[in-house]
């Protein structure tokens, strides 16, 4: 059965017009709406049984709710301001290196700013425009008065000297490997007739130099061509197929 009320819904059942619900505002109504249906089917069971004859039950189950929905209504509480840690007045270390070296160079004043923030004693400062923006001591060091600073001298960095070592060594091991020759060089030729053809190399330098093909040919004769030398192996290999006498 329903109820009439601003409570009450199209699916609205007895619970939405009791006291406790209509007393509640409606932003915390659900929430009301869920503790009286638990506790009714508690005190439901309660009274079945007749364990409770006088109500005490009932009483405390609705001071517990009326509870519940007061402490549900109450403002969250507010932020406290904590005091902030004491500051530790140990020294702490401080970073060094190379590469420490060069972010602090890459985000240190230029020399124009440098010379913007100095002041020469006794001396009058340059201004900027009508914004009185003081130009420090920049255009002072130069006779000519131009707004130019003298440029600074970078170190270069110079490898150690282990570094060195290893660079002169992995040059002197590469220069070895190295040949004098090209690297597109090669021992075949194209021609019209033939197409193709193995050609020497060595050729084409003995042709552009007479005492380099003189040479050559000493020792091509020499070594495959001599009056005096024999083809061993040839002997050799015609002794053993000679048929040996039974």
């Amino acid at each position: 059965a329903g109820a009439t009320g601003s409570a009450a819904g199209p699916s609205a059942s007895l619970l939405c017009s009791c006291e406790i619900l209509l007393l509640t505002p409606v932003a915390f109504r659900t929430r009301a709406l869920r503790l009286l249906a638990g506790k009714v089917s508690l005190a439901a069971r309660v009274d079945f049984f007749g364990q409770s004859k006088e109500g005490e039950k009932g009483k405390a189950m609705r001071e517990e709710i009326v509870r519940a929905l007061i402490k549900a209504q109450e403002p969250p509480p507010a932020p406290q301001k904590k005091a902030l840690p004491a500051p530790d007045e140990r020294a702490r270390p401080k970073r060094g290196g190379k590469k420490y070296r060069r972010m602090k160079e890459k985000y240190e004043l230029t020399e124009v700013h440098k010379q913007l923030n100095r002041m020469q004693f006794g001396v009058e400062e340059d201004q900027n425009g009508l914004k009185a923006k003081g130009l420090g001591m920049l255009g002072k060091s130069i006779a000519s008065g131009r707004l130019k600073i003298q440029a600074k001298q970078q170190k270069k960095l110079q490898p150690s000297r282990k570094r060195q070592q290893q660079m002169n060594r992995g040059a002197g091991a590469r220069a070895g490997n190295e040949t004098a020759g090209c690297g597109f060089s090669s021992s075949l030729t194209f021609t019209p007739i033939q197409g193709i053809e193995l050609c020497n190399p060595d050729a084409a330098g003995a042709a552009a130099n007479p005492a380099v093909a003189k040479k050559q040919a000493a020792n091509t004769k020499t070594n495959y061509f001599s009056s005096t030398g024999k083809f061993t192996k040839v002997e050799k290999d015609l002794a053993s197929m000679v048929p040996k006498a039974v």
